[in-house]
């Protein structure tokens, strides 16, 4: 409870599967030192894994990991990155195809880091950091800590990371229940219109629509949600908030579960529309869609990648197509459930 720690207790020390919702009750002073593991890009993989050997343990694919991720945290059983996928997704890593297993070991990594971050945002100042490690690799490395691999390729990790770094955002925090916080590291004032309440996959629900100015430098204690009983109940909903400005434009959202993402009933298929005017890409879905990736690669300069789209809610980024081509969906985390 006092000074600077290193809160490894989660991907290092605990029994059983990393279980990241442990990183909910963690009330470290000065977090400055802990982290999640995550598999490096595909285009990484390809260039240090010989053609013939690019499948799960290969010998190449065990020389180049991490010895963190081929440890079993439970005797007996897979190393802790595969017991990971295991644990979220309810797939058996063995019988994924290397480069299916290289885009969700990342995604998981990205919602691993992003629980251990906002745990702390919205203990500011009680909590004084949310240091993580780490940021870029210094080898070629089949799992590694970093967001940013070897050949500074971004991970699916880098953005969700990013977002959840945003100076002004919101955390729906999974405690008791669903606890709503707003985020405000500028020296300015900040007015937001904010909505939350609770989904299921097709739909929002109970929303809750206010208009709150946050302090600058400072938590808001927006306020509760629902008791945990509620989600014990409906093992297929979560919470929401998200935040516009007063103008409308979506500046954040967040949303949290308190079941693995296969408990969910995910849409194997939805239907996602694109619409691109003026070099803004605007997407859209009538069911909560995990994970949107724009490149899965890291290699393309897009500005926002591996993100959520929430029942209705419009999510729009910059996407200059001269640069980036046509824009296209190359995977979503629903499809992991088809």
């Amino acid at each position: 409870t006092v000074g600077d720690q290193h809160p490894w207790g989660v991907s290092l020390h605990q029994n059983g599967p990393p279980d990241w919702w442990v990183y909910r009750d963690y009330v470290d002073r000065f977090p400055n030192e802990g982290g999640v593991l995550g598999a490096s890009t595909p285009a990484t993989l390809r260039e240090f894994l010989p053609t013939e050997q690019r499948y799960v343990n290969s010998p190449a694919w065990d020389h180049h990991d991490n010895p963190y991720a081929m440890q079993p945290m439970t005797p007996g059983q897979p190393g802790r990155m595969y017991q990971t996928i295991t644990h979220w997704t309810g797939l058996n890593p063995a019988e994924l195809d290397w480069e299916t297993h290289a885009c969700w070991s990342s995604r998981l990594q990205a919602e691993g880091i992003s629980e251990y971050i906002t745990n702390y945002r919205r203990r500011m100042f009680s909590s004084s950091a949310a240091i993580f490690w780490m940021y870029n690799d210094s080898w070629p490395t089949t799992h590694s800590w970093t967001i940013v691999d070897y050949y500074r390729r971004k991970k699916l990790a880098y953005h969700p990371v990013r977002r959840v770094f945003d100076p002004v955002t919101v955390i729906a925090a999974g405690t008791d229940g669903v606890h709503y916080f707003g985020v405000n590291e500028t020296s300015e004032p900040v007015e937001l219109r904010i909505n939350y309440g609770t989904f299921i996959p097709s739909q929002l629900i109970e929303i809750d629509l206010v208009t709150v100015i946050l302090p600058p430098n400072q938590v808001l204690d927006i306020g509760w949600g629902w008791a945990r009983s509620y989600f014990d109940n409906m093992a297929n909903s979560g919470g929401f908030i998200t935040a516009h400005s007063t103008d409308g434009v979506l500046l954040a959202q967040h949303r949290v579960f308190f079941k693995p993402f296969h408990e969910l009933g995910l849409f194997t298929n939805p239907d996602i529309s694109l619409e691109l005017i003026d070099g803004t890409l605007t997407l859209r879905s009538d069911v909560f869609v995990w994970g949107v990736c724009l490149d899965i690669d890291g290699e393309q300069e897009v500005a926002d990648n591996c993100f959520d789209l929430l029942p209705g809610v419009p999510y729009a980024l910059p996407w200059d197509v001269e640069k980036l081509g046509e824009p296209k969906i190359l995977r979503t985390g629903n499809e992991l459930f088809n």
